[in-house]
C-alpha cells in the first residue's frame, strides 16, 4: 500500500511539473511564427509550413514564377538592376525541374541566352564550326556566375583566352549535380561538343539528397529530380509533378499525403516530427521542443557527413561524374571535373587541419578512377584576401575572382591538350 502511494504521489508530482513547464513555455518562451507553431530559442516548433514563400507573390514563389523584369534592389552605375539581370530567366522543364529560357535578354543586357539555352551572346549550330573546338560548361550558380554581367563571367573570360573555341555556359542557379547531368543529356542531344566541363562546390552535396528546396528555406517546393542508390547503382527519381499547375492542384490548401510520403522517402531534410507533428504528443509544447532539438541534431549530423566518401550524397555524385566520363569517352569526347571552393572553404582549408584532410580525400576519391580533375583549392589557398571579390548582389564571386578561375581552367585545358 505504501509503495502504491509513493508511485501515485510521484506520478502526480511529475504531472504537475510537466503542466507547469507547459504553461511557462507557452506563456513566456514560445514566440509566434507564421511558418510554424512557434519558435523557442531559435528552434522552429512543429508543425512547420513547407511553403516559406507565398505562391501568389511575384518574385517569391517557385523559380519559374519569378517576374524577370522586377527590380532586384541593386543599382550599379546609376542603373537599376532587375531580377533577370542577376539570376536569368527561368522556365519549367519536365526533366530537370526547371531550366533557362532560350533567346532571352534581360532589361539591362546583363544576361542573355541563345538558341540552345546557354548563357551566351550568339546562337550556335548543332555542328562545331570547322577549325573550332566547343566546351560545354555545367554546374550551379557559381558556374552560371550569378550577379555579374555576361562579360564578367569566368566562361566568357575563358573563351577570350582560348583560340578558336566556343565556351557555352549551361550553369543554372540552384542546380544539383543530378540536374546538371540531366541538362547535359538534353544539350548533347541537340549540339556536338569536344569537352564537357562540370564544376562542383562542396556546398552542392546537400542538393543530392534534398528535392524540395523549401525544406531549406529556398524558393520552390515542387520536387526536383534526384538520384538514389539501389544495389550500388544510380536510379533516377523523377519529380512527382509534370508542371506547377498539377503541383498546386494537389497541394494548394494543404500538402497531400502522397507528396508528404514522397518527401519522407526521398528527401533527407523532411521529417514527420517537424512538418506534421504527432496527433497526441504533438500537442505538448515540451514534446515539440524535444522533437525540434532531435531534428536539428539529425540535420547537423547529416551536414557534417556530406564530405565523407561513404555518405549517400558523396557516392551519388561520384558515380554521376564517372557516368559522364564514361559517356564522353564512349563518344570520343573529353570530360573535365573542376573543384571550386568558395571563400569559406578556403578559410577552413587553411585553418582547420581536419577539413584540409577531408578536402584532399574528397578530391582523391572522386578522381581516383581516371577522371581529369582540376582542384582550384591548390590555387585559391595561396591567394591574398584581396583576390576574392563579390558579385554586385554580394552573393557570388565577382569579376576579379572569375578572371582567376578562367585563367586556371584555361591553363589546365591547354596543358591537357599538349
Amino acid at each position: 500500500m505504501k509503495t502504491r502511494k509513493i508511485i501515485i504521489r510521484s506520478f502526480i508530482t511529475l504531472l504537475c511539473i510537466f503542466l507547469a513547464l507547459e504553461i511557462i513555455l507557452r506563456l513566456f518562451f514560445v514566440k509566434p511564427s507564421k511558418h510554424c507553431y512557434g519558435v523557442f530559442n531559435k528552434l522552429e516548433l512543429a508543425p512547420c509550413n513547407m511553403k516559406y514563400y507565398d505562391k501568389n507573390v511575384k518574385a517569391a514563389g517557385d523559380v519559374i514564377q519569378i517576374d524577370h523584369d522586377m527590380l532586384f534592389g541593386v543599382s550599379v552605375d546609376g542603373i537599376d538592376i532587375t531580377i533577370a539581370d542577376i539570376v536569368g530567366a527561368f522556365k519549367e522543364d519536365r526533366k530537370c525541374g526547371y531550366a533557362y529560357e532560350r533567346n532571352f535578354t534581360s532589361v539591362n543586357n546583363w544576361w542573355q541566352s541563345n538558341n540552345v539555352g546557354a548563357r551566351y551572346r550568339r546562337d550556335v549550330s548543332s555542328e562545331i564550326p570547322q577549325g573550332y573546338k566547343r566546351i560545354l560548361v555545367f554546374g550551379e550558380s557559381f558556374t552560371h556566375c550569378r550577379g555579374v554581367p555576361q562579360e564578367e563571367t569566368w566562361p566568357h573570360f575563358m573563351e577570350q583566352g582560348l583560340e578558336r573555341t566556343e565556351v557555352l555556359n549551361f550553369g543554372v542557379n540552384g542546380y544539383s549535380m543530378t540536374q546538371s547531368y540531366l541538362r547535359f543529356q538534353q544539350v548533347i542531344s541537340e549540339i556536338d561538343y569536344d569537352t564537357a566541363l562540370f564544376v562542383f562546390l562542396p556546398m552542392d552535396f546537400v542538393r543530392e539528397v534534398n528535392i524540395a528546396r523549401c525544406l531549406r528555406k529556398w524558393i520552390g517546393c515542387r520536387p526536383v529530380p534526384r538520384h538514389i542508390l539501389q544495389d550500388n547503382e544510380l536510379v533516377l527519381i523523377e519529380s512527382l509533378y509534370p508542371d506547377m499547375n498539377s503541383f498546386y492542384q494537389e497541394n494548394d490548401k494543404r500538402f497531400s499525403d502522397r507528396f508528404r510520403n514522397y518527401l519522407n522517402k526521398y528527401d533527407r531534410y523532411y521529417s514527420h516530427e517537424k512538418y506534421e507533428g504527432r496527433k497526441v504528443l504533438g500537442r505538448s509544447v515540451l514534446y515539440k521542443v524535444l522533437a525540434a532539438i532531435y531534428y536539428e541534431g539529425k540535420i547537423a549530423r547529416l551536414n557534417l557527413r556530406f564530405i565523407d566518401p561513404d555518405s549517400e550524397a558523396f557516392q551519388i555524385i561520384s558515380k554521376l561524374f564517372n557516368k559522364v566520363n564514361d559517356e564522353a569517352k564512349m563518344n570520343g569526347k573529353d570530360f573535365i571535373l573542376t573543384f571550386l571552393p568558395d571563400k569559406n572553404n578556403v578559410q577552413d582549408y587553411k585553418s582547420n587541419k581536419r577539413y584540409n584532410q577531408q578536402w584532399n580525400k574528397m578530391v582523391s576519391e572522386m578522381c581516383g578512377s581516371g577522371l581529369k580533375c582540376l582542384d582550384l583549392m591548390t590555387v585559391f589557398k595561396d591567394l591574398p584576401e584581396t583576390s576574392f571579390d563579390r558579385s554586385y548582389d554580394g552573393t557570388h564571386f565577382g569579376k576579379k575572382t572569375n578572371k582567376i578561375i578562367a585563367d586556371e581552367i584555361k591553363r589546365f585545358i591547354e596543358k591537357a591538350q599538349q
